[in-house]
């Protein structure tokens, strides 16, 4: 239930000053035709199906590709972070952390083709 205005909340909402911000939106309410602009741009907008729905084949083969290439990148930091335990950047300074994850990397690309070198 909202509450009923007081005499003084009224007074002081009259003498309040408007703000820059609520001068523009007032301005830009008169001039723009929001309706219009919203109807013109809804059909772009993707429809929300429900949750839980099947996608379409071409959405399933996108984010399949996006799982792909996020695995392909995230898989040497989780060498990083669980092999060489690199889980916080100390403060040494730019260049030294920048050493020190060239340095890291290095280690990593030979962990995860470890394998293959040796006979």
């Amino acid at each position: 239930m909202p509450k009923q205005p007081a005499f003084p909340g009224l007074r002081h909402a009259m003498k309040k000053k408007q703000t820059r911000r609520e001068k523009f939106l007032a301005e830009m309410d008169a001039v723009v035709p929001w309706m219009r602009l919203l109807a013109l741009i809804e059909p772009h907008y993707p429809k929300v199906g429900p949750k839980g729905a099947a996608l379409d084949p071409i959405d399933e083969h996108i984010n399949r590709i996006i799982a792909m290439v996020r695995a392909r990148v995230e898989h040497p930091f989780r060498v990083l972070k669980r092999q060489f335990g690199y889980l916080k950047t100390r403060y040494r300074g730019l260049a030294k952390n920048r050493a020190q994850l060239f340095t890291l990397f290095a280690l990593g690309n030979l962990f995860l083709v470890r394998r293959k070198l040796m006979p």
